[in-house]
């Protein structure tokens, strides 16, 4: 049987240096247009969903009297409903970042109330995940505000 010595290649650069930061960078253009294309599709599916629920909701009459199209104050009453979505999505948005730090500051920013804000800063996630709530909190009071 014949014996395989083990080499350690030469120590010389043959790659093109320009070439391959060229390669790299094409590389990082194409993903960042795919992310950006992956976003803008999951957008799409979302309000498409959202479009047909509240299609659906219309044609089947479930939409409460205070929501219909051509109500007064339609618009005030919009703004605190998306308010209030906008809070609970960033809180949940927050303990999902939470379950990537850890299963069980996941777990208990979920199902503890409270948790979730010391966990956030502890994690250095406060600021993103909070700013967004506080915009939603805007909404509610500008809501409440205009409501009355």
């Amino acid at each position: 049987m014949q014996r395989i010595e083990p080499t350690f290649g030469s120590a010389e650069s043959e790659t093109d240096q320009a070439a391959l930061a060229r390669a790299r960078e094409i590389a990082k253009s194409r993903r960042m247009r795919k992310a950006i294309f992956d976003w803008l599709v999951t957008l799409f599916i979302a309000f498409a969903t959202i479009a047909l629920c509240i299609a659906c909701a219309w044609y089947a009459g479930v939409i409460p009297d205070q929501y219909k199209f051509g109500t007064p104050k339609l618009f005030e009453r919009s703004i605190i409903l998306i308010g209030f979505i906008v809070v609970v999505g960033s809180q949940l948005v927050g303990s999902i970042l939470m379950f990537n730090v850890s299963f069980v500051q996941g777990g208990l920013s979920l199902f503890v109330p409270g948790y979730i804000y010391i966990a956030l800063r502890r994690n250095k996630l406060y600021e993103p995940v909070m700013g967004t709530w506080f915009i939603g909190l805007l909404a509610i009071v500008a809501g409440t505000i205009l409501l009355a």
